[in-house]
């Protein structure tokens, strides 16, 4: 698998040329299939070593999900880091145990919400996503099967989720819709933190009433930040994880990809109109 953004060339970049791409400060990085670089619907990649890594072999099938789940890993880097803050966080504490009491909401349910909640409930996370679909579904079933809880906000207010969860600790939002992320953010707990890694389409402005957002943020101690793409260690983590996962959820990993399709049929998957999770053009 390779690391999708490349770094600028700019010798000023300390982010760039520290290999921490990801942090870019100038802008002038490139990103395959996003900006100034083709994706990979390719039959061969041709990329620098330190740019590619390896998935082994009984993870082929499931390779592709190393990806998005790179996001969700960088995001969650970047928590156990800030919550350093507090004083009884234990930084080495088992993966498994760090979250351990700790209450997080996953905010959509493509690949990366679905990939994050595993990340969340492996962690040790008392786990609930947050999404449009009413149950039953099959996006539902699956945070099930590994543990989670499903809740469609179609059929559960923002309130009605506060009030069923109790204190959150943990909110990582991962479905780019902006007016529902400050929704949300309005039920935030006490030192908590909240993610933003969705890229919402531009519409009209929403209504969000800032006083109340900055007077929690401060007498809360609330951190809010946003994450985009990974570095080196995230990938590394995504394929321990995916190997983990496959051990505990092996039929809930496989259903993340809906199918394997022709190279013919991407038109129809890039415009959306196939449906599912995490569709796969074979070439």
């Amino acid at each position: 698998v390779t690391v999708v953004r490349h770094p600028c060339p700019h010798e000023y970049c300390r982010a760039c040329r520290r290999g921490r791409q990801d942090f870019c400060f100038t802008g002038d990085f490139t990103e395959h299939g996003i900006k100034e670089e083709h994706g990979f619907m390719t039959e061969l990649v041709v990329d620098e070593e330190r740019y590619l890594h390896l998935v082994p072999g009984d993870l082929r099938e499931v390779g592709v999900l190393t990806e998005p789940l790179t996001v969700a890993e960088k995001g969650l880097a970047q928590v156990w880091h800030i919550q350093q803050r507090l004083p009884w966080i234990d930084p080495n504490a088992p993966a498994h145990m760090r979250g351990k009491g700790l209450k997080a909401i996953m905010l959509g349910a493509g690949p990366v919400g679905l990939l994050g909640a595993m990340l969340l409930v492996a962690g040790g996370f008392e786990t609930y996503v947050y999404s449009r679909s009413r149950v039953p579904n099959p996006k539902a079933d699956l945070v099930e099967a590994i543990g989670g809880n499903y809740i469609s906000n179609e059929t559960t207010s923002v309130e009605q989720l506060a009030e069923q969860v109790g204190t959150i600790d943990l909110v990582f939002e991962a479905s780019g819709a902006s007016q529902l992320a400050f929704d949300v953010m309005r039920v935030l707990g006490i030192n908590a933190i909240f993610v933003f890694a969705g890229v919402p389409d531009r519409k009209a402005p929403i209504e969000v009433d800032t006083d109340l957002l900055v007077l929690d943020h401060v007498l809360k101690n609330q951190v809010v930040f946003g994450t985009v793409n990974a570095d080196k260690a995230a990938f590394e983590s995504a394929i321990r994880d995916l190997a983990v996962f496959k051990q505990r959820w092996p039929q809930a990993l496989r259903s993340l990809i809906t199918g394997y399709y022709p190279l013919e049929q991407a038109p129809q998957l890039l415009l959306g109109s196939m449906g599912g999770i995490k569709n796969v053009v074979t070439l």
